[in-house]
């Protein structure tokens, strides 16, 4: 059986990539639901099929996020089609896995979830703290960023 949380780091950087790449926060919520959905959905498919998914299939994958969270500045509900393409790789790991079962399905997806929230909460933080500095440079007038 595969760790869970193996496949879902990626909702966490995906999440933290969505806010600094200016996601509103109406998508956060409905992101995070994604995330754990999809996530599970992909390994229980995986499980079902009789073929193997190899791993290189999460590159083209990957590389349809990054172009749909490029093109998601002008479009924001292409954000919510990041969780999809991003869920490959639990369908290549409950293809690979023998025993999966329902009750490691939803601790992937609850992972995914939470996970994705912590991005959002971190990435939110770090943007935040970083305009705060900015803030305090511009009314001291100081060119040091942390006075």
């Amino acid at each position: 059986m595969y760790l869970p949380i193996i496949c879902s780091v990626d909702s966490l950087l995906a999440a933290a990539c969505m806010t600094f790449a200016g996601c509103p926060k109406a998508y956060h919520g409905r992101a995070i639901v994604g995330f754990m959905a999809f996530d599970m959905l992909a390994g229980f498919a995986g499980a079902s099929l009789d073929v193997a998914v190899p791993a290189t299939a999460t590159i083209p994958a990957l590389s349809l996020a990054v172009v749909a969270l490029i093109c998601a500045r002008r479009w924001n509900p292409l954000y919510l089609a990041i969780p999809i393409l991003l869920s490959i790789d639990s369908l290549a790991m409950g293809a690979a896995d023998t025993s999966v079962s329902l009750w490691s399905l939803t601790v992937d997806g609850l992972w995914s979830g939470t996970l994705a929230w912590a991005g959002f909460a971190l990435a939110g933080w770090t943007l935040r703290s970083l305009t705060q500095i900015t803030y305090k440079e511009k009314s001291h007038g100081c060119s040091h960023p942390l006075v």
